[in-house]
């Protein structure tokens, strides 16, 4: 998914992609011919498992050249201290059998040090997505890079594998121009998966680089990362989300249907005038309404715990009112709103 970063609420002019929460590409620095490879697209590996073994003869009887070496110096050392001579000669005999085993000693450190190289190892912990190579392929001279190489260096002869971490997940969702001003980096999201099971995520980013949609709508990407993620959700997958914008509880509230233009409600009860042009039975009463979602709204005043409300039938529909509807706990009736007490998020 194409996006924009903004940092400090400065946004950047560049587009870049969502990944996982990191990628490597585990490339052999080394040449020669694989003797093994450890793993299988979809493992989970930690942080410096094998993921593939290489042979080289070249190395292998510079490996033992230096083991020689260092067998050869030792005896040297050994022969040195026997040897009766006078004291400056066994002194400078010695010291020379000495330079002789600690450069044979590095020579062999070196050599341990090159065949780790022979070893791939994963720098992270992460699920395998890509094996590219397979027991038996050759790994060519070079290649310049080391395990910790990254993505970019990819398109390398000597890819083995490509590991992605999975323990974080995030997704990006497209906010129409009428609501993005009301998306803040750090609210809640509410989401579902395709089997229904919900999780929590929140907003990391709001992009203020819009797409133009072919309906004239301009939509912006919002970035959030799921907060309790688990294996059952894995890249790919389709989930519902709903940004909670604003939150208010312990309110009245009553169905959209039932305010009318200008912020009134009909209430049960006898009207004051022969102007008021509720139903037969009900009176207006003005309202000062708050936050509403896509079903219900707010009313601040106007409308008190008990009153029925007269909520405008739907074409078709022979319902004429909503009886008995309060809003506050135990005030609810079937056909009407929630009830106040609970929690109604915008």
């Amino acid at each position: 998914e194409s996006v924009t970063a903004m940092i400090g609420g400065y946004a950047c002019n560049d587009v870049g992609a969502f990944e996982s929460a990191e990628k490597r590409t585990v490339i052999a620095e080394v040449s020669g011919d694989i003797s093994s490879v450890w793993v299988v697209k979809g493992d989970y590996l930690l942080d410096g498992s094998t993921v593939a073994t290489i042979n080289s003869d070249s190395v292998d009887k510079q490996r033992k050249d230096a083991e020689i070496s260092l067998r050869e110096a030792k005896l040297k050392q050994e022969s040195a201290k026997l040897e009766q001579m006078d004291g400056d000669d066994y002194a400078a005999k010695l010291k020379s059998a000495r330079l002789a085993l600690d450069d044979a000693l590095l020579q062999r450190d070196k050599m341990y040090k090159e065949l780790d190289d022979y070893t791939i190892k994963s720098p992270i912990d992460g699920t395998v997505v890509s094996k590219k190579k397979k027991a038996g392929d050759k790994i060519e001279n070079g290649g310049g890079a080391s395990a910790a190489a990254s993505a970019s260096s990819s398109s390398s002869s000597n890819v083995l594998a490509v590991i992605y971490d999975m323990s974080s997940l995030c997704f990006e969702l497209s906010v129409d121009e009428l609501d993005v001003k009301k998306v803040q980096v750090g609210q809640e999201v509410e989401i579902t998966a395709v089997d229904g099971k919900t999780y929590t995520g929140i907003v990391e980013n709001v992009s203020v680089n819009g797409t133009v949609g072919t309906n004239g709508v301009t939509t912006y990407p919002a970035k959030v990362r799921i907060q309790d993620a688990d294996d059952k959700i894995l890249p790919g997958m389709n989930i519902d989300a709903v940004i909670t914008v604003e939150k208010a509880e312990n309110v009245i509230d009553v169905p959209l249907r039932a305010v009318n233009r200008g912020n009134t409600v009909y209430i049960k009860g006898d009207k004051a005038d022969d102007s008021d042009k509720a139903p037969e039975g009900f009176k207006t009463v003005q309202v000062e309404t708050g936050i509403s979602d896509d079903n219900y709204i707010e009313i601040k005043s106007g409308v008190a715990e008990g009153d029925t409300v007269y909520v405008t039938p739907l074409a078709g529909s022979n319902n004429q009112q909503m009886p008995d509807m309060g809003g506050m706990p135990g005030g609810g009736a079937p056909g009407g709103g929630a009830p106040g007490g609970s929690g109604m998020p915008g």
